[in-house]
């Protein structure tokens, strides 16, 4: 009797070693250092009271992350739900400024590889929701872009540089003191986050 308990207690370490070793949950945030500057707004939108609009200072990022990892052949998959946010400054004719608290939520689907402490991922990212101040606005057909970087992983934690660009160079309606303005930028930023996996 005491060696099946004996074997079942090591069975059931052992299924819930490899588990853990299979998928991981964790929470990860941290700063993208933004480089948009659009001139001339208005030749993308529907008025012409803004002349310039750019970023300002770093963003922020903060969220929830996943890996799942391929038995042998050393890769894995890693999901992740982002909040992304930055702050703006959109310059009228006269020159004058008027910041602007902008956001999103994203979901980047990376595939890496690793090799001891070092990890290579990319993969695509999709832009779910936009956020303005307090109003989410739904997105009818999500945004497409990309992610690539390296990682460094020691014990639960993890750090990643990485730089994200994307495909679709509009950007949805965007409203600035009651006008709606269509803004196309070629907007892509580097990041550096730190997580921690439980």
């Amino acid at each position: 009797m005491k060696k099946i308990v004996l074997v079942l207690a090591v069975l059931t370490l052992t299924t819930a070693t490899a588990s853990a070793q299979l998928f991981r949950l964790g929470v990860k945030g941290g700063v993208s250092m933004l480089a948009t500057d659009v001139k001339a707004v208005s030749d993308a939108g529907q008025s012409d009271q803004w002349d310039e609009f750019k970023s300002k200072g770093l963003g922020w990022n903060a969220g929830l992350m996943a890996r799942i990892n391929v038995p042998l052949i050393g890769l894995y998959v890693q999901p992740e739900l982002l909040y992304n946010h930055a702050t703006y400054q959109m310059f009228d004719k006269s020159g004058k400024s008027t910041d602007v608290d902008y956001g999103n939520i994203e979901l980047p689907v990376l595939v890496g590889f690793k090799f001891l402490f070092l990890r290579v991922n990319a993969g695509p990212t999709f832009t779910l929701a936009n956020i303005e101040g307090s109003d989410v606005l739904a997105i009818e057909k999500p945004s497409v872009g990309f992610q690539a970087g390296v990682g460094l992983g020691l014990k639960k934690f993890t750090l990643d540089v990485r730089y994200q660009g994307y495909f679709d160079k509009e950007w949805g309606d965007i409203k600035f003191d009651d006008v709606t303005d269509k803004l196309k930028t070629n907007d892509g930023y580097w990041g550096v986050s730190l997580g921690y996996f439980f």
